[in-house]
């Protein structure tokens, strides 16, 4: 089961990087050969949310996979793998045609995979205490 969850973690993470790293005309050619994924993209981008909708979603995402692929990571770590991410993610957007660095990107992707990374440890958590509860005492 960890040798699966950690091959998802590095999908995921490659999904990541292909969506902040590639250039913005990659992008547009791909929303307009694939109308699945364009649809989404639509609906996130409607919301006009003053976040970066994209960076909190994929960092959730990753972070709560990365919850599952490496369990024994504490908070710190997990921590510090998800701002250097995001620091290095932002810092390769300088050359990358029609991407902008953002400072705010980089703190959306912590707090948004920390929050990802939170959900499935905090129900880990809850289902070994109540495994233990469970437990008679002998």
């Amino acid at each position: 089961m960890r040798l699966a969850a950690r091959l998802l973690l590095g999908v995921v993470l490659a999904l990541v990087l292909a969506a902040v790293l590639v250039p913005n005309d990659w992008i547009a050619a791909a929303r307009a050969h694939w109308a699945w994924l364009n649809r989404p993209m639509i609906w996130i981008e409607n919301l006009h949310s003053a976040l970066n909708l994209f960076h909190l979603l994929l960092f959730a995402l990753l972070g709560a996979v990365a919850a599952l692929a490496l369990p024994a990571w504490p908070a710190r770590r997990i921590a510090l793998a998800l701002l250097l991410l995001g620091i290095a993610t932002e810092v390769a957007q300088i050359w990358i045609p029609g991407r902008d660095p953002r400072v705010s990107d980089a703190l959306i992707d912590l707090v948004a995979g920390l929050a990802g990374w939170a959900l499935p440890t905090a129900l880990r958590a809850g289902w070994r205490r109540r495994d233990r509860a469970a437990i008679p005492d002998r």
